[in-house]
C-alpha cells in the first residue's frame, strides 16, 4: 500500500508542477509508470518498494530543475561548466566506480549506488545544443569543408570533450550508452546544419570504428556472437536473450497472467528484460502499448521542438526528443533480437534511480522550454 501511495503522489507532483505544461505526454508517462512499477512487484517486491520512493525523489528533483532553469538559457551562458561537470562525473565512475556485470559505471556512496552517465547524457545534449547554434550557420554554408570558419578553440574544446567521452565509455565497456550518445550528436548536428554530407561521412567513420571495436575487444565479440545465433550459445552467453524470446512467445497476446508466469527465470528482467517479462504475463498487447507510449512520447517531444521559438530551444528539445527516442529504441530492439543487446533501461518501467533522476530533468528541461513559444 505504501509503495501504491508514493508513486501515486509522486505522479500528483509531476502533474500539477511540471507536466501542466506538456499534456500530451501525460497519459504515457502514467501508463509506463504503473506496468513498470506492477511488474517489478511481481518480480522482486522489494525492489517495487525503492522503485516508489526513487519515483518520489525524482518527480522532486523534476520540479527543482524545473524552477531553477528560469531562464532556459542559463544552460546555454554557462555551456563549458555544463561540459565540463559531464567530464568530471564520467572520469569519477572511472576512477572511483565499481564493476559491475563487466562494465565500470557505478559509483557507491554508502549503501547508495548511481550510474553518472545518466546524468552525463542530459548535460551532454545542453552542450550541444549551446554549441550547434553558435556555429550553425558557419557548418551550413561552409560547403566543401568539414569545418568551415569555425573558430578552432571553440572546435578544438567541443572536440575533446565529445571524443574523450566517448573514449572513457569505451573503457567503461558501456557501449549502449556509446551508441546512444552517437545517435544524439548525428541527429542534432542535421536539425542544426541540414548537412547531410558532413552526416553521411560521420556515420561512415563510426561504422569503421564498430568494425575495429569489434575485432578490438572481446566482451564486444561475445553480445555480437550472442545476438547472431543466441541458440547455438544457449548455455553461456545467449541464455539471457533466448529466455527473452521464450518469455515473449510463451506469453502470447493475452499472456500467462499476473503472477502466473515464469518471468524471473530471464536474467535481469527488472532491468534490461523487463519488457519481455511484461509480455510473459501481460501479453504482447500490453507491451505494443508499452512501446507505443514511449513512441508518443517520442512523437511529442520532437513536435515540440519543431515548433519551438528559438534556435535554443529548438535544438534542445530535438535533442531530448532524439535522446529519449534512440534510448527507447535500442532496448527495445535488443531484446527482441533486432540488434545486439546492449545494457540500457526503459524510461520509467525498468527498475534504477539513476535513470528515474535524469528522465525527470529531461522533462523538467522540456516542460521549460515549452512556455517560451506559448
Amino acid at each position: 500500500m505504501m509503495g501504491i501511495f508514493l508513486t501515486g503522489l509522486s505522479l500528483f507532483i509531476l502533474w500539477h508542477f511540471v507536466l501542466r505544461k506538456l499534456p500530451q505526454i501525460v497519459a504515457p508517462i502514467v501508463y509506463l509508470v504503473a506496468v513498470g512499477w506492477v511488474e517489478l512487484l511481481r518480480l522482486k517486491p522489494d525492489l517495487a518498494g525503492k522503485q516508489s520512493l526513487w519515483l518520489l525523489i525524482s518527480s522532486v528533483f523534476c520540479v527543482a530543475v524545473y524552477r531553477l532553469l528560469s531562464p532556459v538559457s542559463l544552460l546555454e551562458r554557462y555551456r563549458n561548466v555544463v561540459l565540463t561537470g559531464g567530464l568530471l562525473l564520467l572520469f569519477s565512475a572511472l576512477l572511483f566506480g565499481v564493476e559491475v556485470n563487466g562494465a565500470k559505471l557505478w559509483l557507491r556512496i554508502g549503501s547508495v549506488s548511481f550510474q553518472p552517465i545518466e546524468i552525463v547524457k542530459i548535460l551532454l545534449v545542453i552542450t550541444l545544443a549551446s554549441f550547434w547554434r553558435r556555429f550553425r550557420l558557419w557548418l551550413r554554408f561552409s560547403k566543401g569543408r568539414l569545418t568551415g570558419k569555425l573558430p578552432r578553440r571553440g572546435m578544438l574544446f567541443l572536440g575533446l570533450g565529445w571524443f574523450s567521452g566517448l573514449a572513457i565509455l569505451v573503457i567503461q565497456r558501456d557501449l549502449g550508452m556509446a551508441l546512444l550518445l552517437i545517435g544524439v550528436f548525428f541527429t542534432m548536428f542535421y536539425v542544426a546544419t541540414g548537412r547531410r554530407d558532413l552526416v553521411l561521412v560521420g556515420v561512415g567513420a563510426f561504422f569503421l570504428a564498430s568494425i575495429a571495436a569489434i575485432l578490438t575487444f572481446h566482451h564486444i565479440r561475445i553480445r555480437i556472437r550472442a545476438w547472431w545465433d543466441p541458440f547455438l550459445f544457449f548455455d553461456s552467453d545467449g541464455y539471457q536473450l533466448v529466455q527473452g524470446l521464450y518469455a515473449i512467445a510463451d506469453g502470447g497476446p493475452w499472456g500467462r497472467g499476473l503472477f502466473l508466469g515464469r518471468p524471473y527465470i530471464i536474467p535481469e528482467a527488472h532491468t534490461d528484460f523487463i519488457l519481455p517479462a511484461i509480455s510473459h504475463e501481460l501479453g504482447w498487447i500490453t507491451s505494443l502499448c508499452v512501446v507505443i507510449s514511449v513512441a508518443s512520447i517520442g512523437r511529442s517531444l520532437f513536435e515540440l521542438g519543431w515548433n519551438c521559438q528559438g534556435e535554443f530551444r529548438r535544438l534542445l528539445l530535438t535533442g531530448l526528443a532524439s535522446l529519449w527516442s534512440i534510448q527507447c529504441f535500442i532496448i527495445i530492439a535488443g531484446t527482441t533480437k533486432v540488434i545486439p543487446m546492449t545494457g540500457i533501461t526503459l524510461p520509467f518501467v525498468s527498475y534504477g534511480g539513476s535513470s528515474l533522476l535524469a528522465n525527470a530533468c529531461l522533462i523538467a528541461l522540456a516542460a521549460r522550454c515549452v512556455p517560451y513559444e506559448r
